[in-house]
């Protein structure tokens, strides 16, 4: 399976001013370049844990044939947007949203057939099926520790722009981001 991000977010974890009022910065001199560590920060965050934070739209193809069920990359899933294959005549067909459920009650979002569903037969090609779907959360329901996480992490990169100070060592990620870190790391048993 190969999963790529179609559809970028337009919200991050945290807002500026959520950031100004953590590092207690006054002014909107820097609100460009807190933004920025905001985006930054929160791709740092998600790639490390393995989870989307703010809602995105990805799609993950599949080859050959159907799988039994669809583990989906990215989680937290929040919804299928489209399901589509390649027939054996070859011809690109969408599967009615009747024909599969998502289960997204826990974190790995998987789809399977509907009740009584068989996955259609596919031509046997390179992505012959292509599944579309939004992960993340609501930014009202990230949870506390990835907003924390974030949060540390911009203030941290704030604090320290450069890696390596001349005359003292390169200020590593602080030991809370780490730990907040591994407490959200997505597991493939869950």
């Amino acid at each position: 399976m190969k999963t790529k991000l179609t559809t970028a977010p337009t919200e991050y974890a945290v807002s500026v001013c959520e950031v100004k009022d953590h590092c207690r910065i006054d002014g909107t001199d820097e609100d460009t370049y807190l933004a920025n560590l905001i985006q930054q920060a929160t791709e740092f965050i998600q790639r490390a844990t393995g989870m989307q934070l703010t809602k995105a739209t990805y799609t993950q193809t599949v080859e050959d044939k159907f799988p039994t069920e669809f583990r989906l990359d990215w989680p937290p899933a929040y919804s299928v947007t489209s399901i589509q294959y390649y027939d054996t005549d070859g011809v690109l067909q969408t599967l009615a949203a009747d024909q599969y459920y998502l289960d997204n009650n826990g974190l790995i979002g998987i789809i399977e057939p509907a009740y009584d569903v068989t996955w259609p037969s596919t031509r046997a090609l390179p992505n012959s099926v292509v599944v579309t779907y939004i992960a993340g959360y609501d930014v009202a329901d990230i949870p506390l520790a990835a907003k924390r996480a974030v949060l540390f992490t911009v203030a941290h990169w704030y604090e320290h722009r450069e890696a390596v100070t001349v005359g003292m060592s390169g200020a590593e990620l602080p030991m809370a981001v780490q730990n907040l870190i591994y407490q959200l790391m997505v597991s493939e048993v869950i």
